[in-house]
């Protein structure tokens, strides 16, 4: 009788080691992706950063952080990271604030007008990045399209200095990256019952009530997403802030840049890169910590 009661505790444990090692085994493909595109050259870069550089180049040595305490001491380099900072930011809330009236367009449609709006937000995506900044630089610059039309309108008197600028920069990101906002509030939006606004209507709420009440708590978590998605995007572009910016407009990924090409001193650009991930990361974070003390409860 023992010895039938041990196998029937011992099966059912057997079950769950066999379980758990064909789950690892499923996994293992994903985790040695993970360790190759990503664990793998972090690491590296991190070895990278602690390097010493002079004139005469660079290599292995003694591990130093000198990299990171010139950047914790020099008032330029901090001024670029809280611009790159700044300008995720301000781009993630314009782009946000733009797309969700589209996603809530294309999600109340008919299946003919949706199709037609979702080619439209998709379609930008099969152009490059840089023909779509250079569009821009027609249309923003001194004698540009824009300046243009608002001068012949009597608008203006003189140009506007657009390029060059936070707003031309974030004008150029937001455009690019709309299709990357739009679509995760959309499939938010359709995940949402219509019967609960019919419900309310119902009961006499206003369209706007049960907007606010309703449909907007419901779609945070793909706000939530699409926020984090465009700041990434933001801190980590380096075709609009070069094109559009100019060269007095430094950030983290232009930083960079020169240090990898002009200057050659590949572990200050390591430190730059892990400086700005690191950001990046504590910044989403803090985006995600916000939203979830806004987003209903069941939500969370």
């Amino acid at each position: 009788m023992s010895q039938l009661s041990h196998n029937t505790r011992t099966v059912p444990r057997l079950g769950g080691m066999f379980a758990r090692t064909g789950a690892l085994l499923q996994m293992a493909p994903l985790g040695a992706i993970f360790l190759t595109l990503f664990a793998v050259p972090m690491l590296l870069l991190f070895w990278v950063s602690l390097w010493r550089y002079d004139v005469n180049g660079f290599g292995p040595t003694a591990p130093t952080v000198e990299n990171y305490a010139r950047f914790l001491t020099d008032p330029f380099y901090l001024a670029a990271l809280g611009r790159t900072v700044l300008l995720g930011l301000v781009t993630t809330t314009v782009t946000v604030i733009v797309a969700y009236p589209v996603a809530l367009i294309m999600a109340r449609s008919g299946p003919r007008i949706r199709a037609l709006l979702i080619l439209l937000v998709l379609l930008p995506l099969l152009m490059s990045v840089v023909v779509r900044v250079f569009g821009w630089m027609v249309i923003l610059g001194d004698t540009g399209v824009l300046n243009k039309f608002l001068v012949g309108l009597g608008l203006v008197e003189q140009p506007l200095r657009l390029m060059e600028s936070m707003t031309s920069v974030v004008i150029g990101l937001a455009q690019v990256e709309m299709a990357f906002a739009v679509m995760p509030i959309y499939s938010a939006l359709l995940g949402i019952d219509r019967h609960l606004d019919e419900a309310a209507s119902t009961l006499g709420a206003r369209p706007m009530r049960r907007f606010l009440r309703i449909v907007l708590p419901l779609s945070l978590p793909g706000v939530a997403g699409a926020a984090a998605v465009i700041f990434s995007l933001s801190v980590a572009a380096f075709v609009q802030p070069q094109l559009l910016g100019g060269s007095s407009f430094f950030v983290m990924t232009t930083l960079i840049y020169q240090q990898v090409t002009a200057t050659l001193n590949w572990p200050f650009a390591a430190a730059l890169g892990l400086i700005l991930l690191a950001v990046a990361l504590g910044m989403l974070a803090l985006i995600n910590a916000g939203f979830r003390l806004v987003m209903p409860r069941g939500l969370r």
